[in-house]
């Protein structure tokens, strides 16, 4: 119907047709930003924007997205392992006879040393805050504006490092799994017993660390390998 209506248009109306599609994309480029009043308005932006990204700069596209992806990743193992604890299954390393296992979750130990080791290089996020200063009009980083803007998240929440630490504490002091890098694990002992954030699991961590500290003081006493 529209195409039928343009050919059939006189050349004035032509003329004022293309006149107005002027004015109007005149405007919507010159339009000032939506103000951000809801994290629901920033989450709708995020498929629109990334779709735009995509077309105009396919590599920065892709190389958000695949550290995005790393990102989520570490957090989901995060999750998995916090979840299994709690659960009271075992630590395992997944393999293609235990890829469907529900039984075990993955060596938190490992997850640990990953995930601490990426968020002394890069640091962590408060995503809540970051949603919270945009709907405020504060100023982001970088890092920030690309997780308003396109919902990439490129740093591990703040929250995640504490959680794996915590829950590898737990396992490894409740069961003692001589499959873990006790190394590793005195590392995660070292760094909880260090923090003064809140914790739920604060008094069950504070028990095992000291009954652990007793048996290792008395067994160097006694000589005994450690």
């Amino acid at each position: 119907m529209i195409n039928e209506q343009i050919e059939t248009e006189t050349p004035d109306e032509k003329r004022k047709r293309l006149g107005r599609e002027r004015t109007r994309k005149h405007r919507d480029k010159n339009k000032p930003p939506e103000e951000i009043t809801s994290f629901e308005q920033i989450a709708e932006r995020w498929a629109h924007n990334a779709a735009a990204l995509l077309k105009e700069n396919p590599t920065l596209h892709s190389r958000l997205v695949a550290h995005h992806n790393a990102v989520a990743g570490f957090e989901a193992e995060a999750e998995e392992i916090s979840e299994g604890v709690k659960a009271g299954l075992r630590a395992e390393t997944r393999s293609a006879e235990t890829a469907d296992s529900t039984e075990i979750f993955p060596m938190p130990d490992l997850s640990f040393q990953d995930i601490r080791a990426i968020v002394l290089k890069k640091g962590t996020a408060n995503y809540r805050a970051i949603e919270a200063d945009a709907i405020s009009g504060k100023g982001l980083d970088d890092e920030g504006e690309n997780y308003v803007r396109y919902g990439f998240r490129l740093r591990i929440q703040s929250d995640t490092l504490q959680n794996v630490r915590e829950a590898l504490t737990l396992y490894a002091l409740r069961t003692h799994d001589q499959n873990l890098n006790w190394e590793i694990v005195r590392e995660a002992i070292a760094d909880c017993s260090a923090y003064n954030g809140f914790s739920p699991n604060a008094d069950e961590l504070r028990r095992l660390i000291q009954e652990h500290r007793a048996a290792t003081d008395s067994n160097r006493a006694s000589n005994v390998p450690v």
